[in-house]
């Protein structure tokens, strides 16, 4: 250590000139001395003090510097063999005068002080530069705060003003709707009483005595009247289904997209932060298969936490097609860590999730995840716990998914309210081929809804219905539908309650459909009923 430096850090700090043992943070500059808190207290107590006014050490002058030993003379030598001691004559004399030391010259003095003087000063600066960054910092805050209650001010109001406009637009239509049937109503009433004679008329006409020359002109003259207000229910048409576009639906759809994208971005810098300590024996796996095109983790005791790890996997993989997570403890928020990561994945093609814990907020994920994914192709989802909502859930996805092509259902408990949602969605998909319903007690209303479905132009090859208790009510229904459908070549009835006969009715139509397509193949007609084995899962 040089001397300057000792000479520094000795004048950094003053003892208290009353104890003389703790370091002093005041300086009196009517005393003239140094004080620790304490000693500064019980003096300036006292009323002959009353007019002194302590301040802290660093706005009291630059001290004399003192000996490091004795702290009373000035100094005067510096040891090198101490290597830390500044020390005055009398404590060279008493405890360093075998020691190598040198005299230090005003001219040194003049410059330490100098020294610590700037060091003060630029201190002083240096706190005054952080005090004004803070100040900054503070005021660059406010300001973000104000712009961001001025944002969400302005976009609660346009909210506000939209819900009411559209809301305002639903009146009018339904208005304008009750309007046209109430007319319609009016028009038909006034026909009627126009062209049907009066039934007293009537009577008294039949019971004359000239009955049959009589009862020929009113019989011709009542058909005639009939056709009259059938053609006149003709002209007025009245309108079924009327269809309106209400503006600004298609905007607040796009903000609810965007919101949607800010929230699977903050959960995936959530995901990573907490990536650690989870599965360590998963990660490794993971890590040393990274490249393998299918990871096949069936049976393996996989929970909610453990879908993090994979979550991560679906994002940063480039190679990953196909994931079978069947078998294991997957609830709703395992199905969300990976639903958001699906989000942003761009290779899976096939994910099998069967004979989990998802409920109906689980499929309520996957069919966020369907609304915007380009990739997906086959969704299995068979012996979970979806019912009717998570099955409208699925069905309002698939109005907007492009991509899925299977979806497996079958064990759940989605019911016939839960087939009616996706037999609509039926009419208008355009990808979906193998639909799998099997054991979800949609019975013979799910037949109707599905029969109803049917009637569209449908591109649905294969549909598997087993073990719904369908009677022959609901075959019925179906057999209907075929008739119409050219496309469907493969119906599983296995376990229901129909009767040989209408199989054998349903497989003629089937074979019927086969031979009707351009290729003739008719290997695929599958149609089971009480007896056989049918393959309810692919």
């Amino acid at each position: 250590m040089d001397l300057n430096n000792s000479i520094v850090q000795s004048s950094l700090s003053y003892q208290c000139s009353n104890c003389q043992s703790t370091i002093a943070t005041l300086w009196c500059e009517s005393c003239s001395n140094h004080y620790c808190s304490t000693c500064s207290s019980d003096i300036h107590q006292h009323q002959a003090f009353f007019n002194h006014h302590p301040v802290s050490i660093e706005e009291g002058p630059l001290e004399i510097l003192l000996c490091t030993q004795c702290s009373k003379q000035e100094l005067e030598f510096f040891c090198h063999d101490c290597a830390t001691d500044i020390i005055c004559g009398n404590c060279l004399l008493s405890t360093h005068k075998d020691h190598n030391f040198v005299f230090i010259n005003p001219a040194t003095k003049d410059v330490v002080a100098e020294i610590i003087s700037d060091s003060q000063n630029n201190e002083s600066a240096l706190n005054e530069k952080l005090n004004k960054g803070l100040e900054q910092i503070n005021a660059i805050e406010n300001i973000n705060r104000e712009k961001i209650e001025i944002f969400f001010t302005a976009l609660h109001k346009m909210l506000d003003d939209r819900e009411r406009i559209l809301l305002e637009q639903i009146s009018k239509i339904e208005r304008k709707n009750k309007n046209v049937i109430e007319s319609y109503k009016r028009q038909l009433f006034s026909h009627k009483q126009d062209k049907v004679p009066n039934s007293s008329k009537i009577f008294k006409i039949l019971f004359s005595t000239n009955y049959n020359r009589k009862g020929i002109q009113v019989k011709q003259e009542c058909l005639n009247n009939i056709n009259e207000i059938i053609d006149g229910i003709c002209y007025l048409q009245p309108s079924t289904r009327i269809l309106h576009k209400i503006e600004g639906l298609d905007q607040l759809e796009i903000i609810e997209r965007m919101l949607k994208r800010i929230r699977i971005v903050e959960e995936e810098l959530q995901s990573r932060n907490t990536l650690t300590n989870r599965n360590p024996k998963l990660q490794r796996f993971l890590t040393d298969n990274v490249d393998n095109k299918k990871q096949m983790l069936r049976a393996q005791q996989l929970n909610n936490q453990d879908m993090i790890v994979i979550a991560h996997l679906l994002r940063e993989t480039t190679a990953l097609t196909i994931l079978d997570l069947s078998m294991n403890k997957i609830g709703a928020n395992g199905v969300h860590s990976l639903t958001t990561a699906l989000l942003v994945n761009k290779t899976l093609t096939k994910l099998n999730l069967s004979e989990n814990c998802i409920d109906d907020q689980g499929a309520r994920y996957l069919a966020d995840m369907l609304s915007e994914t380009e990739t997906l192709t086959e969704l299995y989802l068979g012996n979970n716990q979806i019912g009717a909502s998570g099955a409208q859930h699925l069905a309002n996805a698939l109005k907007l998914n492009k991509t899925l092509t299977i979806l497996q259902l079958a064990g759940n408990t989605i019911g016939n309210e839960g087939v009616k949602y996706l037999g609509d969605t039926l009419k208008t998909n355009k990808t979906l081929t193998q639909l799998y319903l099997s054991g979800n007690m949609i019975q013979d209303e799910g037949a109707l809804h599905l029969a109803n479905a049917f009637k569209k132009e449908t591109i649905l090859t294969a549909l598997y219905i087993a073990a719904n208790g369908i009677t022959e009510r609901g075959a019925r229904y179906l057999i209907d539908s075929l008739q119409h459908n050219v496309i469907l070549s493969t119906l599983d009835c296995e376990f229901n309650q129909i009767g040989d006969d209408l199989i054998r009715h349903m497989q003629e139509i089937l074979m019927i459909i086969a031979a009707c397509k351009k290729d003739g193949d008719m290997e695929n007609i599958r149609l089971k009923g009480k007896k056989g084995k049918a393959q309810v899962f692919p």
